[in-house]
């Protein structure tokens, strides 16, 4: 992929472009909501969000938002929910969110162990992504990556 892009921590100013996105009929039918969410809910919900500690809330940018990447940080395992404008679909940009989001929660919450997607059985489409990312299906529906202990690329000597 030779398109330039930003990836970078979600701001107050992004609200209606990810309100867009994720609203869009392709990413609700994989959605675990499957609903299409009013405004005013969304706002709330994204300004509570930005707000929380535990929660961080990533965009990429080529000039336009076009996809989304959120962690659930919960003791030593992080919830993953990630989309892409539809209209970009099958260019790369899923990965590429995906591998910046892993190294930002690989660099910044070393004590994580494990990623975890939700995903809707029919939804193949993730399943062969997250499948490709690394990731197992341990139980219906859940996704596990482990990410801990880290490769540093050291060894361990016992004394």
């Amino acid at each position: 992929m030779d398109q330039k892009y930003v990836f970078r921590l979600a701001e107050l100013n992004d609200c209606e472009r990810i309100f867009e996105i994720r609203n869009k009929p392709e990413i609700r039918l994989t959605s675990l909501n499957q609903d299409e969410i009013e405004f005013c809910n969304h706002e709330k919900w994204f300004k509570a969000t930005l707000k929380n500690p535990l929660s961080h809330l990533f965009v990429i940018d080529i000039s336009k938002i076009i996809g989304v990447i959120r962690f659930d940080i919960n003791g030593p395992e992080a919830t993953i929910s990630v989309y892409i404008d539809p209209h970009y679909h099958q260019q790369g940009f899923g990965s590429l969110i995906y591998r910046e989001g892993e190294k930002w929660l690989e660099n910044n919450y070393m004590f994580i162990e494990e990623i975890i997607a939700e995903i809707l059985p029919r939804n193949l489409s993730s399943k062969i992504f997250f499948a490709k990312m690394g990731f197992v299906e341990k139980e219906k529906s859940v996704w596990r990556k482990k990410i801990y202990p880290r490769d540093t690329g050291g060894t361990f000597a016992a004394k």
